[in-house]
């Protein structure tokens, strides 16, 4: 019974992004029309991945090591939190230029919003952490509450510039690293004093078995947040801001079947982590079979309602979008199938095949993407994408022998 009502919390929480994300989306399109979505695009790219660099995976090792320890929270949650905002800060400082190249082009209030933007980066993972730690402990309705709040935070902002008459991507941007501020960080913490009610403290002891974890989940992850970005850097960078809206709006809604593999992956991953090794291959296995069923009727479903939903939803200015949401779509099926594979890979300790799957998808999307775009526009992004979660695919395929690994050898493998 707990199974299924925790599977239920997560389907409901990561449902909900599925209205979410394709509300927010819309919301911006018709409030900042093409060339402003485009911008709004282009300040928040380098902020929403550099999270997942700065953090040196403590959000999965937070989430691995509770599961399997829950009477230590409070160490790893202070261990985690430490070493992460520590990173973050430092990373905000060598990301500043590289944020600069990339506004280049813009006017100076998206070049503003941009590079304060950047502090959505320790904000992020000061709120993430809690979050986190309620998955590893299995408190799915919590975690699924507080994993929904940025996304409610974003929308509400988005409908406050729409009621308010403001096409400005900069101060949707402002405005929104505002409210995670001054709401979603403190109610994170409020609501894990209130119900975990452990002491934080970070742990110089358990942070080399933290880092170790978290060094080898962040690299077999970064890759594929890394695929989720680096194409719209390089659009903000290469090409015109009307061109990265009409991807943004594409790539949006190619991606909203993940949603729904997030919430199966967010069950699988600390379920394998804290069972026996038979039970664990055993219960992937079943996953596995009925999430690429799944994943098979959506894509197909997606397809079909592409031509019409992108210009009912989002207005006829984004009728350019189309064709590249009809590639992504298809893009989207792969990046399913890894994020349940990657999961459940993960939750059986096979960190090492997710990061050889995931450089090698990285590294066909940085080769191939700056040609991509000179000559095919959007349609060669679009494109490469898909060549490029393909081939995470077919590795992570390869990799399906589901030995399990042993923890405290995580780093010999």
């Amino acid at each position: 019974m707990r199974l299924n009502r925790d599977l239920l919390w997560s389907l409901l929480g990561y449902g909900l992004t599925f209205p979410l994300a394709l509300g927010s989306s819309a919301l911006a399109a018709r409030a900042l029309g093409p060339a402003g979505r485009g911008a709004l695009s282009a300040i928040l790219a380098l902020p929403m991945l550099l999270p997942y660099l700065a953090a040196l995976g403590a959000v999965q090792s937070t989430i691995y090591f509770i599961a399997r320890r829950p009477h230590d929270v409070g160490r790893y949650l202070g261990t985690a939190v430490a070493l992460g905002v520590a990173a973050s800060l430092a990373i905000c400082l060598g990301a500043w230029p590289v944020q600069a190249y990339i506004l280049r082009s813009f006017d100076e209030s998206v070049r503003h919003a941009g590079l304060m933007f950047l502090l959505f980066v320790p904000v992020n993972i000061i709120f993430a952490l809690p979050s986190s730690a309620f998955q590893g402990l299995q408190s799915f309705a919590a975690f699924n509450v507080l994993r929904v709040m940025p996304q409610v935070l974003y929308l509400a902002v988005l409908v406050a510039a729409w009621q308010l008459g403001v096409g400005e991507a900069g101060w949707i941007a402002r405005a929104y690293l505002a409210v995670c501020v001054v709401l979603a960080i403190p109610i994170a913490w409020l609501t894990y004093a209130a119900i975990v009610r452990r002491r934080v403290s970070a742990d110089m002891g358990t942070v080399r078995e933290t880092a170790s974890y978290g060094l080898y989940s962040m690299l077999s992850n970064l890759p594929t947040t890394a695929n989720r970005n680096i194409d719209q850097l390089f659009i903000a960078a290469m090409l015109p801001a009307a061109d990265l809206g009409w991807y943004a709006v594409s790539a949006s809604w190619g991606s909203l079947l993940a949603p729904v593999m997030y919430a199966i992956g967010s069950n699988l991953f600390p379920r394998l982590a804290g069972a026996a090794a038979d039970d664990a291959r055993r219960h992937f296995a079943v996953v596995l079979k009925w999430s690429l069923l799944l994943i098979a009727g959506a894509t197909i479903f997606l397809l079909a309602l592409t031509p019409i939903v992108i210009p009912l939803v989002f207005g006829q200015a984004f009728a350019p979008a189309v064709r590249p949401a009809r590639v992504l779509v298809l893009a989207g099926a792969f990046l399913a199938v890894n994020i349940v594979l990657e999961d459940g890979l993960r939750g059986l300790g096979r960190l090492k095949v997710l990061m050889v799957a995931q450089l090698a998808a990285l590294a066909v999307t940085l080769i191939g993407l700056p040609p991509a775009l000179r000559h095919g526009g959007i349609m060669g992004a679009a494109w490469l994408s898909l060549v490029s979660y393909a081939t995470a695919s077919i590795i992570l395929v390869g990799a399906l022998s589901l030995r399990r690994a042993d923890p405290e050898k995580i780093v010999a493998k």
